[in-house]
């Protein structure tokens, strides 16, 4: 399992948007720990959820936001784990964006 030291700080400067390069590197990261899908506490857990009963009824609600997967055979729900990198690069980049447009009081423009 490949993982970052908790010292270690990311590639990119945190309010800077990952460069393509940095961002594939992050989906490889990812990809190669969790394998092509995630299913599970490591799916509810990477969406935000605190548990697996909040996902399930947001889920219900059609509020998961990315596209769940059943598989015969099997239980549960899974989403391509390049999907859930995707929703979480979106959810940071909404961030930066909001942190952008509305600076904290008594910073200059």
């Amino acid at each position: 399992m490949n993982q970052r030291n908790k010292s270690e700080q990311p590639a990119h400067a945190p309010n800077a948007a990952p460069t393509t390069a940095e961002r594939r590197e992050d989906v490889a990261s990812y990809f190669e720990s969790q394998g092509p899908l995630l299913g599970g506490k490591p799916l509810w857990t990477a969406l935000g959820y605190r548990s697996n009963e909040a996902f399930r009824a947001a889920r219900k609600r059609g509020l998961s936001p990315v596209k769940t997967h059943v598989i015969p055979g099997r239980r549960g729900v899974f989403a391509y784990t390049t999907d859930v990198v995707n929703w979480l690069a979106s959810v940071g980049a909404e961030d930066r964006h909001a942190d952008a447009e509305h600076p904290p009081e008594g910073t200059p423009m």
